[in-house]
């Protein structure tokens, strides 16, 4: 009984470290887009 309990821990753990994974790739691509947008609006003006 143990063992299962810890195989299921190790599941959940694994699934939550992913999402956050997931979740910070997203606000990299996010930040990534505004700053290109920045750069752009820069590069227009100059």
């Amino acid at each position: 009984m143990e063992n299962k309990n810890i195989k299921w821990d190790s599941i959940f753990y694994g699934r939550a470290w992913v999402a956050n994974i997931i979740d910070t790739i997203q606000k990299k691509d996010v930040l990534q887009s505004f700053y290109l947008k920045r750069y752009l609006m820069r590069a227009m003006m100059a």
